[in-house]
């Protein structure tokens, strides 16, 4: 996880118990105000924790939890219960449009919408995955200019496509740029 952090400057934060090192640790990435964020945590030592205190409704062998129970992993490994670490993103996409395409996603292809969250499922679950590419994130400055420009030049801007097509409605806005910039000196 550190290495995925560091690769995209992405803030780290580990947490552990100082007083009690079989309670297990947490590392985060990513800020808690972030729109993307993971943590990756020893499952096995807090299921061993919540055991021990005897948590209400925890059911857990704790006999077998303190002797190294064997849990059967998805592609046949036997693992001691102490040594699972689970890993989890949070996602929280800034606009409508990332919402709606994170509402119809299977829960592994959430690690999409992140260059860097791409990256550790990648190195912790050997997953490839593409960026998800959802568009119409955060509206810059920009997105209001064309806006506007399409809001009050809209017929024009169109009457132009209808002539030369998008590609040299292109270079013809390009050459009437250049041409105004000369003029001004």
């Amino acid at each position: 996880m550190l290495r995925v952090a560091k690769k995209h400057a992405i803030a780290a934060k580990f947490e552990a118990d100082a007083l009690d090192k079989l309670a297990g640790a947490t590392q985060y990435l990513g800020a808690p105000s972030s729109d993307y964020r993971a943590r990756g945590y020893q499952k096995g030592l807090q299921m061993r924790q919540r055991a021990l205190a005897g948590m209400r409704g925890y059911k857990c062998d704790v006999k077998a939890l303190l002797n190294g129970l064997q849990v059967e992993m998805h592609d046949g490994r036997l693992v001691d219960a102490r040594d699972l670490v689970r890993v989890e993103a949070q996602i929280r996409p800034p606009t409508k449009k990332g919402k709606l395409a994170l509402a119809t996603l299977d829960p592994q292809d959430c690690f999409a919408f992140s260059p860097w969250l791409v990256d550790l499922a990648q190195s912790v679950f050997e997953m490839n995955l593409v960026k998800l590419d959802v568009r119409g994130q955060k509206i810059t400055d920009l997105d209001h200019k064309v806006s506007w420009m399409v809001k009050h030049y809209g017929a024009t801007i169109q009457e132009l496509l209808d002539m030369y097509g998008a590609q040299d409605m292109g270079v013809f806005l390009a050459n009437e740029l250049a041409k105004q910039k000369q003029a001004q000196g």
